[in-house]
C-alpha cells in the first residue's frame, strides 16, 4: 500500500474512533485560519465558490462520458466517422480511401499503427478505428475482440485504404475525415468536440443504448429496463434496495427471463 493510501486509511480510522467517543471537531474545518482546509491548501481559497449556485448548478453535468472504448485522444476521429456513416449510406466496398487528419500530439500517439498487433494496438490505432467504424457502423468491445480485429479484409483496408496524417492546424482531439468513393465523390466531417464531452454531451438515448449494449452480458432484458426506469426517476426512488437487487440479478433469474 502506498504512503498516501496508508495515510488515508489511518485518517479514516482515527475519525471513526473519535466519532465513537463523541469527540467534537471545529465547525470551521474549512475556513479556520490555523488548520482550515482552505487556508492550508489553497492560500485562503475562495470559500464562496464552494456554495455558489448551490442546488442549481451541478458539476457532475460537466464531466465527459466516453461513448466508445477506444483511446480518449481519438474520440474526435470516432465522432467524425460516425457523423459521416450515420448521415450517409456508405458501402465500404465502394470506398476508395478514408483520409484522416489529427493534431500533432494525437498523430504521434495514434497515427503509427497501420499494421496493429493485438488488442492493445487496435485500441490505439486510428487506422483500425476508422476502418471498423466504416464497416460495422458501431464501435463496442466486440470490435476489439480477435475475431474482429484479426479479420484479413479489415486489416488490409486499415493498412491500405486508411490514410492518417498530422495537421498543425488542429489541436487537442480535433479531427477531420474525408471519405472518397470509387466514383470520385468525397464527403467530409470535422469534429471540434467529441461526443460525450461537456461541449457535445450525449443524449439520454445514447447513454441508455450504451448501458443496454454492455448490460446484456450480465442482466436480462427486463432487469435492464428496470434499472433504466429507476435511474430516470432516481429522485423519486424511496429505497435503493430494489435497484441494487436488479443490478445483482442472478444467473438463474437471467435464464428464467430469457426462457419466458
Amino acid at each position: 500500500m502506498k504512503f498516501h493510501q496508508c495515510r488515508g486509511a489511518l485518517s479514516g480510522l482515527m475519525a471513526a474512533l473519535l466519532a465513537e467517543q463523541q469527540f467534537l471537531a471545529t465547525r470551521e474545518f474549512l475556513t479556520a485560519k490555523d488548520g482550515g482546509l482552505y487556508n492550508t491548501y489553497t492560500n485562503g481559497g475562495r470559500p464562496t465558490d464552494a456554495t455558489a449556485d448551490l442546488g442549481s448548478r451541478w458539476e457532475l453535468e460537466q464531466i465527459a462520458l466516453r461513448l466508445w472504448p477506444s483511446a480518449s485522444s481519438i474520440q474526435g476521429l470516432n465522432t467524425a466517422m460516425f457523423d459521416l456513416t450515420e448521415g450517409n449510406n456508405i458501402n465500404p466496398g465502394q470506398v476508395k480511401s478514408v483520409r484522416v487528419s489529427l493534431s500533432d500530439p494525437t498523430f504521434n500517439l495514434h497515427g503509427n499503427f497501420r499494421h496493429y498487433k493485438g488488442k492493445f494496438e487496435a485500441l490505439l490505432s486510428a487506422h483500425y478505428s476508422a476502418a471498423v467504424i466504416l464497416h460495422d457502423k458501431t464501435l463496442t468491445l466486440a470490435q476489439f475482440e480477435p475475431a474482429r480485429y484479426e479479420d484479413a479484409n479489415l486489416r488490409q483496408f486499415a493498412a491500405e485504404q486508411v490514410q492518417v496524417k498530422a495537421d498543425p492546424a488542429l489541436s487537442g482531439v480535433q479531427s477531420t475525415v474525408e471519405i472518397e468513393t470509387i466514383d470520385g465523390k468525397t464527403i467530409s466531417a470535422k469534429c471540434e468536440h467529441p461526443r460525450g464531452s461537456f461541449e457535445n454531451p450525449l443524449s439520454r438515448e445514447q447513454i441508455e443504448s450504451k448501458f443496454e449494449t454492455y448490460a446484456s452480458a450480465r442482466l436480462s432484458t427486463s432487469a435492464t429496463a428496470e434499472v433504466i426506469a429507476a435511474v430516470q426517476k432516481l429522485e423519486n426512488v424511496a429505497s435503493l434496495r430494489k435497484l441494487m437487487n436488479a443490478l445483482r440479478e442472478s444467473q438463474e433469474q437471467r435464464q428464467d427471463d430469457r426462457a419466458a
